[in-house]
């Protein structure tokens, strides 16, 4: 059989966070599988599908596919990084699963990303024919509600209210550090008062130090006077 052509699809723009539900036939680039309706198909052994973008935020600790098979022979479900050979993420296996729909949610363990990839999913067997379908993936993290992939409900998102920004648990969406809080009429008002204040301090200041001045003058020059008057 010659080895597919990689196709790409019209995946969703920007980045996407590993911790919302993604569509398998949303990849951006397609070796080997076959888009039916809202799944791909036909997944076999050296067949991979690759999604640019994917934010991971601090890291997860698991990974959920939904998935059926309904051929005799099993493999593995793998999720690697960057590239179709690269650090491994975490995998899953399956076998048949009853039928090609009747599809299974599975949990695998994973780790060992942080930030954005791009991510992969890679068949990976010894059995020789199609063992896979793939409808949707999702990852979470420690903690975390399993999610429902078999309506591929979004996870609430949490409104940050102090910016109004909101908030993608898990991942790197966090708003910008806020600066500092416009100042008040009253602290503006304040300050006027202090900097006045310091203002009457420092003229008080400045006239007391004139004072002085002409008294050390003045002694001085009595001074002068009587021992000018001595010495006659």
């Amino acid at each position: 059989t010659p080895t597919p052509t990689p196709t790409g699809t019209t995946p969703p723009t920007g980045s996407r966070s590993a911790y919302q539900p993604i569509e398998a036939e949303s990849a951006d680039t397609n070796n080997g599988g076959l888009i039916e309706g809202t799944h791909v198909g036909g997944l076999g052994n050296g067949d991979w599908l690759a999604y640019q973008n994917v934010d991971f935020g601090e890291g997860p600790f698991q990974a959920y596919a939904r998935v059926s098979g309904g051929s005799s022979g099993s493999g593995l479900v793998r999720f690697r990084l960057d590239s179709p050979t690269g650090p491994i993420l975490g995998d899953l296996a399956l076998a048949s699963t009853g039928g090609w729909d009747n599809y299974v949610t599975i949990p695998a363990n994973a780790g060992g990303a942080t930030g954005t990839h791009t991510l992969y999913i890679t068949m990976e067997s010894g059995y020789p024919s199609d063992y896979v379908n793939i409808d949707r993936i999702q990852f979470g993290q420690r903690g975390e509600p399993a999610p429902d992939l078999a309506t591929g409900a979004l996870a609430p998102s949490v409104p940050d209210t102090s910016t109004g920004a909101t908030l993608i648990p898990g991942t790197s969406n966090q708003p910008p550090t806020a600066g500092p809080a416009p100042k008040s009429k009253a602290d503006k008002s304040k300050k006027a008062k202090n900097k006045k204040g310091k203002n009457k301090v420092s003229k008080a200041g400045k006239k007391a130090s004139k004072k002085a001045k002409a008294k050390k003058k003045a002694r001085a020059k009595a001074k002068a006077a009587r021992s000018a008057s001595q010495s006659r």
